[in-house]
């Protein structure tokens, strides 16, 4: 049996430092219901849930530590800390929405189905690992539960299935990032810095969670000499949460960009900018007289913007008569546009 400072010393450290997170993760929270009243309703409830859970996570972890050095102190310890089942099933059951979040996110951006949903079944896979790890911590009431061989199984099931997850997670979103930000490079748009902002945020989060998972695996497996996982098991939780609040937080308002509206992914940002753009061109060009048709080269990076409905773009003729009210003709339509395409001639009035 390992000494009490190897047993408690790792699980008040993890506790310390499980409390700043949730001060930061407070804030974040804070910030998000702030800045973005209006954003989608589901975003708002993962949001408040995963808020919820982290404070039960926090509460558990506390009062797992406060048991054995206030509660009990100077007693023998025959038994683990009565609420140490909790942390577990807690960490999972934030872990979860949030890799299932991201699985989402991937799906959107990439447009691939086939990834998100092997992540989601690793991660019900790691939700299964923790429900069971807890179910065994509960009935494995003994102080030298980790040797258990079904404590050891479960806590393989979930962490190891957990790491591999977020590290996944993290290579998928930073290599798209990165490679869709690499074309756009030429390209200059008032977005750009709210694109570099979300690309550092969303890696940076999401490397600081995949390495605390990595460390939480490798030394539950090699070391020995007591709990000393606990450091980053009991912290986890609230990295997943500001992980996911620091991506949130990152996207543009419309007090920063007023003609696009708070966009969660590079492709919803792209579309609005360009919608604007084109509203903002009949517009303009209502107020003078009409001089004919202008060639205008349109750079897009997304592939769902407006399009001419034929396969070739046709000169439309000058004198025609519609209303330039800042919506599409009558023969546009939002389509998807070939990749080779890359001219389209818009009505302009000078």
């Amino acid at each position: 049996m390992s000494s009490p400072q190897h047993v408690f010393g790792p699980m008040l450290i993890g506790t310390l430092l499980d409390a700043i997170l949730l001060g930061t993760l407070t804030l974040q929270v804070l910030s998000y219901f702030h800045k973005y009243p209006n954003d989608r309703w589901w975003f708002k409830c993962l949001v408040a849930y995963l808020m919820a859970a982290d404070i039960a996570n926090t509460v558990c972890d506390f009062t797992t530590v406060w048991e054995p050095l206030v509660q009990n102190y100077g007693k023998v310890l025959d038994h683990s800390p009565r609420l140490l089942p909790a942390d577990a099933i807690t960490t999972t059951l934030i872990s979860t929405p949030v890799q299932l979040f991201m699985a989402w996110r991937i799906k959107i951006i990439t447009r691939n189905k086939v990834i998100p949903c092997i992540l989601a079944i690793m991660s019900a896979v790691s939700l299964g690992g923790g429900i069971w790890l807890s179910i065994g911590v509960v009935t494995e009431t003994g102080v030298n539960f980790i040797q258990n061989s079904n404590i050891k199984h479960a806590s393989y099931m979930w962490l190891i299935t957990s790491t591999v997850t977020d590290v996944t997670i993290t290579s998928i979103i930073m290599y798209v990032l990165i490679s869709r930000r690499k074309i756009r490079s030429s390209i200059s748009s008032p977005m750009d810095s709210h694109i570099s902002r979300v690309l550092r945020l969303t890696v940076e989060a999401g490397t600081i969670t995949a390495l605390a998972t990595c460390a939480d695996v490798i030394v539950f497996l090699t070391v020995t000499a007591g709990p000393y996982f606990f450091i980053w098991d009991f912290t986890i939780s609230k990295l997943y949460s500001n992980s996911l609040l620091a991506s949130l937080n990152a996207r543009p308002t419309k007090s920063t960009q007023p003609d696009t509206k708070a966009a969660l992914f590079l492709e919803d940002t792209t579309l609005q900018s360009a919608k604007g753009r084109a509203s903002a061109s009949f517009h303009d060009g209502h107020e003078g007289p009409r001089r004919g048709v202008i060639p205008l080269t349109v750079h897009y990076q997304t592939s769902t913007i407006a399009s001419f409905s034929s396969p070739e773009p046709t000169r439309i003729d000058p004198h025609e008569r519609y209303r330039s009210n800042g919506t599409l003709p009558a023969d546009m339509e939002l389509g998807t546009i070939p990749p080779q395409s890359t001219k389209a001639l818009y009505r302009l009035e000078e």
